[in-house]
């Protein structure tokens, strides 16, 4: 009966990803030889197995628990030690559901629905097959839909190129590729969305976690970095900009990788984030100190009673000493 359970696993749920292989019609032959011979299914009876008797005696087993008058282990009594067995019966609820299975695929196979190619067939037979199952003769001429209007681009063509020799190679009908290929971009745009939205996230957090370490100077020490990264090797920046985490996520939503270029970027030009990137800085710096030390000269009791501009000030002198040094 494992034999005949492994069957239908490999004709029931397997039959639309490879039928034509030529193994669905054994498989489904053996199938029936295994249940349709050797015993009998019946919805209310439930299943007899070759020796005649239900499995469970129609009451539970060792006291588990019944099932329409079927032992709770009815899966491993059918199975054996048959592991793969036992995976498909564990898809059915009680045998009654196994049967009802078994019964669709039998009608399907006496109706022609499931009709499979016959294994060693010839070419003639080969091209019969697929005439009759709608499969082109080559498999560039699949015409490939997919829903909601999607196209296939041009990045992507040489991949579904690859996918549909494969198929055509296994007789794989246009409702088959055009499902599997459906869910093959499904899942990357998936895939897509939820990397985009840990991006969000991660930018989000680096931002709030750099603002609240590097206060007023935030915006300055970014201008820093950029222009660290303008003076760096062509290539170099954009190379940054595009490299990703392990996760998906970029590289520059990270805090620690943001700090070590603000380090980096401080480290070629100290004073950056105090009067910015560009060139005559020490005059610049020494005209603004010039402007607070007059206003602390000429109106002492406004500079007591602006602290930013003490603060400044005393950046000011920071930064001309370490420009000067």
């Amino acid at each position: 009966m494992a034999e005949a359970v492994q069957a239908m696993d490999d004709t029931g749920a397997g039959m639309g990803a490879g039928m034509g292989a030529g193994g669905a019609s054994a498989a489904a032959e053996t199938m029936l030889d295994g249940i349709g011979a050797g015993g009998s299914m019946g919805g209310s009876t439930g299943l007899s197995t070759g020796g005649g008797s239900p499995a469970g005696g129609g009451a539970a087993r060792d006291g588990a628990a019944s099932e329409g008058g079927w032992g709770a282990d009815w899966r491993q009594s059918l199975a054996g030690e048959d592991r793969a067995a036992l995976r498909t019966l564990e898809r059915f609820p009680d045998p009654a559901a196994l049967w009802k299975s078994y019964q669709s695929m039998r009608a399907k196979l006496s109706s022609g629905e499931l009709r499979a190619l016959p294994a060693n067939a010839t070419p003639e037979q080969q091209a019969q097959w697929r005439l009759e199952n709608g499969v082109p003769e080559s498999w560039d001429r699949y015409e490939v839909e997919l829903a909601d209007g999607l196209q296939i681009g041009e990045a992507d063509r040489a991949l579904v190129n690859q996918y549909l020799e494969v198929a055509h190679r296994l007789n794989h009908t246009p409702d088959q590729v055009n499902a599997n290929v459906g869910w093959y971009f499904s899942a990357v745009r998936q895939q897509e969305e939820a990397v985009a939205d840990a991006n969000l996230a991660a930018r989000s957090e680096c931002e709030g976690e750099l603002r609240g370490e590097w206060g007023p100077e935030y915006r300055a020490t970014l201008n820093g970095i950029a222009s660290m990264l303008d003076g760096a090797p062509e290539g170099v920046k954009l190379s940054l900009l595009a490299a990703k985490n392990v996760d998906g996520t970029n590289l520059l939503n990270q805090p620690d990788v943001m700090r070590w270029l603000a380090r980096m970027s401080r480290e070629l030009n100290p004073v950056a984030t105090v009067v910015g990137a560009g060139g005559g800085q020490l005059v610049g710096i020494e005209d603004e100190i010039a402007q607070i030390e007059g206003v602390m000269k000429n109106d002492r009791a406004k500079y007591n009673g602006d602290e930013r501009m003490q603060e400044r000030l005393r950046k000011l002198y920071g930064a001309r000493e370490r420009l000067r040094g």
